[in-house]
């Protein structure tokens, strides 16, 4: 009988999170689909936890999943790379160490990859995070522009678990390493295999779930986000020429409407204690890039409000007084 071909590589390059790993294994485990034709390929950036323990468990079971450990951490783009590169399936999937699949969807990752193999399209994978009505009941979105495809996925070409590349193209790449220094590797290394014939196919279906990390942190949030994709991605690959600047202008707002803003409000004004990112100058650094925009001193402002002048009211009324005050400032989203 012969021996199927591996088809799927689920690169996952992780951390000090063994718990979380060992919930994303589980979920793909136990999937019609994860046999011969499918491997999870682990790098362990040196972790101090038990990482190790916990992949053993399952590698004892199944021989389709690979570990491999850093000597030394060399850092979160440099281990993606790596996680990429020890791939072997004929298409490779990255994968946060976090995220875990929803039921019965490994099958038909690997139906769409045998399905596009042939012709080489791209894919992508937007797990639902569709910002326009227009193309909500589409399980899939073609596309043969970069213009086009970014207009659709936006900002999210940012996350990791979004990246997809054919094994054969991405060993055509010479000196990946220049892909490194800004914190998005995979973004870049995107950006620029749509600078030629593109053809790529953005799977719109919510296909993985998040699993909340407590104390999330590692990196500067805003710089990395604020300066290194919009001031110097996003922006280089519209000066270059291959997005319009309607759409470049739309990314850019979309990225502060949705991702910035609700973060800084988090981190700034709620004061979490689920994230531990540097944050030194972030609101000098969103007001230097976004001074222009009216929405982002609308927003600045309420959140200010919601602070302060709350608390206040709160001290000076009581909060049973105040809750219906509260309850409006929750329906404006605030």
């Amino acid at each position: 009988m012969n021996k199927s071909p591996l088809l799927l590589s689920i690169c996952i390059p992780t951390y000090n999170r063994a718990e979380y790993l060992k919930v994303a294994i589980k979920s793909i485990i136990e999937q019609e689909g994860f046999d011969e034709r499918t491997e999870i390929v682990i790098v362990d950036n040196c972790s101090t936890d038990n990482t190790l323990l916990v992949v053993n468990e399952f590698m004892m079971r199944y021989n389709n999943i690979k570990y491999y450990c850093n000597e030394n951490n060399i850092g979160l783009e440099a281990n993606i790379l790596r996680a990429l590169e020890l791939g072997k399936g004929s298409f490779l999937k990255l994968l946060n160490d976090y995220i875990t699949f929803k039921p019965n969807i490994l099958n038909s990752l690997i139906y769409l990859i045998e399905l596009k193999q042939k012709s080489g399209a791209d894919i992508f994978y937007l797990n639902g995070n569709l910002l326009k009505n227009d193309e909500i009941n589409n399980d899939y979105s073609q596309f043969n522009s970069a213009d086009s495809f970014i207009a659709h996925v936006s900002y999210w070409t940012t996350w990791i678990t979004c990246f997809g590349v054919w094994k054969s193209k991405f060993e055509q790449i010479s000196n990946k390493e220049k892909y490194l220094g800004l914190l998005f590797f995979h973004n870049v290394l995107l950006f620029d295999i749509l600078k030629s014939n593109v053809n790529i196919i953005v799977d719109n279906r919510v296909l993985f779930e998040i699993q909340r990390v407590q104390n999330k942190s590692g990196y500067d949030l805003f710089f990395t986000f604020v300066n290194n994709y919009k001031k110097l991605i996003l922006h280089k690959f519209f000066t270059d020429g291959y997005i319009q600047k309607n759409t470049y202008v739309n990314v850019s707002n979309d990225l502060l409407r949705r991702f910035i803003l609700p973060r800084f409000k988090t981190l700034f004004i709620q004061s979490s204690k689920n994230y531990e990112f540097n944050t030194n100058k972030a609101l000098r650094l969103i007001f230097y890039e976004y001074k222009n925009s009216f929405y982002f001193y609308w927003k600045i402002t309420l959140f200010i409000l919601q602070k302060y002048i709350t608390n206040i009211f709160k001290y000076v009324f009581g909060k049973r007084l105040m809750n219906p005050f509260f309850n409006l400032l929750k329906m404006a989203r605030l």
